[in-house]
């Protein structure tokens, strides 16, 4: 499987996934967590969380 290593702002990558360590809760955090959450919306990150638990 191919991958890529990009270094760049993570909440503005286009990518299929984005992987971040930050709580295994799912929460919104700070740091890359709350760009991740920002970029993404915090709506939509929210609701996509709670779906996979």
């Amino acid at each position: 499987m191919p991958f890529s290593i990009v270094r760049d702002d993570i909440a503005r990558v286009s990518a299929d996934v984005l992987v971040n360590a930050a709580n295994e809760r799912l929460m919104e955090g700070g740091g890359v967590c709350g760009a991740i959450f920002a970029g993404a919306g915090r709506d939509r990150m929210s609701e996509a969380c709670a779906r996979i638990g």
